[in-house]
C-alpha cells in the first residue's frame, strides 16, 4: 500500500476535521454524567451507588440506540460514498421507526418496575428506593433517546459530524443546568434530589430528538419518511444492528451481577467503582468514542466508492491516531486519579478504591483505543459479528467471570476485579485486530453493497 506524504496529510486532516466535533460532543455528554455523579455525591455514597446501578438499566436505551445507529451509520456512509441517496433515505426511515418502537417497552419497564429492578441486584433499601425513582423518569424518555442516537449516527454517516454535535452539546448543557437547578433546588426551583436529576435527563432527551429529526429533514438526509418497503435494506440493517444491540444488552446484563459483586465489598467500593469509571469516561471517552465513529464513517465511505485498499488504510490509520491520543489521556488520568476522584467524595475508603479503579482503566487504555477504533472500522464495513464476539466474550467471560474468580473464590478481593477489567479489554482488542486484519469483511461489504443498490434500482 503506497501512500505519499501528501495523502497521509490529507487523511490526517480529514480524521481531525471529523473527530474534533465528535470529541466536543462526547466531552459534554460525559460531562453531563459526571455532573450527575457530582451532584448525587453531595447527598451520600448511597445516592452515588443508586444512580450508578440505576444507570445500568437506564443505558438499555443507549445500547439499543447505538446498535441501530451502528447499522444506520454503516449503510448511510456507504450510500453517501456511492451517492445512492434513495437507498440512504430508506435506511434512515427504517432506523428511526425501529428505534421508536423499541423504546416503548423500555419506557414501560422503567415506569412500572423501576425499584423492583434494583431490588433484583440485592441493593440496600435506600439505594433501591432512590435508584428506582431516577430510573422511572429516565427510561420514560427511552424512545426519544434512541431516536436521537440513530438520527445522529445517520447524519454522521454522511460526513456531517458538526450538526449532531451542536444539537447534542445544546441538549447536554440543558441537562447539566437542569440537574443543578432541580437536583439541588437552586433559586425558585424545588430540591428534588435524584428525581430532579432524572427529570433533567428526560427533558434533554426529548429536546434533542426534536432537533435531530428537524436536522435530518433540513439537510436533505431524510427527504420523505417511508415505512419499511425494501426488505433487502431491512435485512442488511438488522444484520448489522442486531449483533450490536444484543452485544449492548449483554454488556448491560453483565453489569447486573458485576454490581452485585461490587456490593459484596460494600457500598463504598460500589460508589468508588462508579466514580473511577466516570473519571475514565470523562477524560478518555470523548476520544475513543469519536475515533470509533470516525472509523465507521471513513471505512464505510471508502467501501461505498468500492475502494477496499483505501478502506483498509483508513481503518489502520485511525486506529494508530486513536492509540497515540488515548495513551496521552490515560497517562494524565493515572497521575491525577486521586485528585480527580476526591472531587466527588470526602469518604477516605471510597477515595482509595476509586483512585485504584481510575488507575486500572488508565492501564487498559491502549487496548480500549484499539478495540473501539477497529470495531468501528468493522462495523462501517458491515461486519458487526466480530465486534459482537469480542464484546460478548470479553465482558461475560473476562470482565465478569475472571473478576469473580479472582476476587471471591481465589480470595484476591477487589484487586481481582482490577485484573479482570484490564484483561477484558486486552481480549477484546485482540479479537477485533484479528478480524480487521483478515479479508472476510471485504467480501461481506462488497456483496451487501451490490445487493442493496440492485434492490433500489429494481424498485
Amino acid at each position: 500500500m503506497n501512500k505519499t506524504i501528501e495523502e497521509f496529510k490529507q487523511t490526517l486532516f480529514r480524521s481531525f476535521s471529523l473527530s474534533t466535533p465528535l470529541m466536543a460532543e462526547q466531552f459534554f455528554n460525559t460531562l453531563m454524567r459526571t455532573v450527575d455523579i457530582f451532584i448525587t455525591g453531595l447527598f451520600s455514597p448511597a445516592a452515588i451507588a443508586a444512580i450508578g446501578i440505576a444507570d445500568v438499566y437506564a443505558q438499555l436505551s443507549m445500547r439499543v440506540g447505538h446498535g441501530l445507529g451502528g447499522g444506520a451509520i454503516a449503510l448511510s456512509s456507504q450510500d453517501t460514498g456511492g451517492r445512492n441517496f434513495t437507498s440512504r433515505n430508506e435506511v434512515v426511515s427504517q432506523s428511526l421507526l425501529l428505534g421508536f418502537f423499541l423504546g416503548i417497552p423500555l419506557a414501560l419497564i422503567g415506569i412500572l418496575f423501576g425499584q423492583n429492578a434494583l431490588d433484583l441486584l440485592g441493593a440496600p433499601a435506600e439505594v433501591s428506593r432512590l435508584g428506582g425513582i431516577y430510573l422511572a423518569v429516565v427510561l420514560f424518555a427511552a424512545p426519544a433517546d434512541i431516536i436521537t442516537i440513530v438520527g445522529s449516527k445517520a447524519l454522521q454517516g454522511t460526513g456531517d459530524t458538526r450538526t449532531p454535535t451542536y444539537i447534542l452539546i445544546a441538549a447536554n448543557i440543558l441537562n447539566i443546568i437542569g440537574s443543578i437547578l432541580l437536583g439541588l433546588g437552586i433559586g425558585p426551583f424545588p430540591e428534588l434530589s435524584l428525581l430532579g436529576v432524572g427529570m433533567a435527563t428526560a427533558i434533554a432527551h426529548y429536546f434533542s430528538a426534536i432537533l435531530v429529526l428537524s436536522a435530518l429533514v433540513s439537510t436533505g438526509v431524510l427527504t420523505t419518511f417511508k415505512f419499511p418497503r425494501n426488505l433487502v435494506i431491512t435485512r442488511q440493517l438488522l444484520v448489522i444492528s442486531t449483533p450490536q444491540m444484543v452485544s449492548g444488552i449483554i454488556t448491560t446484563a453483565v453489569y447486573f451481577p458485576f454490581n452485585a459483586l461490587l456490593l459484596l465489598f460494600g457500598t463504598e467500593v460500589t460508589a468508588a467503582y462508579h466514580i473511577g469509571r466516570r473519571m475514565y469516561h470523562q477524560l478518555t471517552g470523548p476520544f475513543y468514542r469519536a475515533y470509533s465513529t470516525v472509523s465507521s464513517i471513513v471505512v464505510g465511505q471508502a467501501i461505498g466508492k468500492e475502494d477496499l485498499e483505501q478502506a483498509r488504510f483508513e481503518g489502520w490509520f485511525t486506529a494508530g491516531i486513536s492509540a497515540v491520543v488515548l495513551t496521552i489521556a490515560g497517562f494524565i488520568l493515572f497521575i491525577q486519579s486521586e485528585f480527580l476522584v476526591s472531587l466527588f467524595t470526602s469518604n477516605s475508603l471510597t477515595i482509595y478504591h476509586a483512585t485504584n479503579f481510575a488507575k486500572t482503566f488508565s492501564v487498559a487504555i491502549i487496548f480500549v483505543s484499539l478495540y473501539f477504533s477497529l470495531a468501528g472500522s468493522l462495523q462501517g464495513a458491515g461486519d458487526a459479528l466480530t465486534p459482537f464476539i469480542a464484546r460478548t466474550t470479553g465482558f461475560f467471560g473476562v470482565f465478569l467471570g475472571l473478576s469473580y474468580l479472582l476476587s471471591v473464590p481465589l480470595n484476591f478481593g477487589v484487586f481481582g476485579i482490577y485484573v479482570g477489567i484490564v484483561c477484558s479489554y486486552i481480549w477484546m482488542a485482540l479479537i477485533v485486530f484479528y478480524g480487521f486484519y483478515g479479508k472476510k469483511w471485504e467480501l461481506q461489504a462488497t456483496g451487501a453493497l451490490k445487493k442493496r443498490h440492485q434492490s433500489v434500482t429494481n424498485k
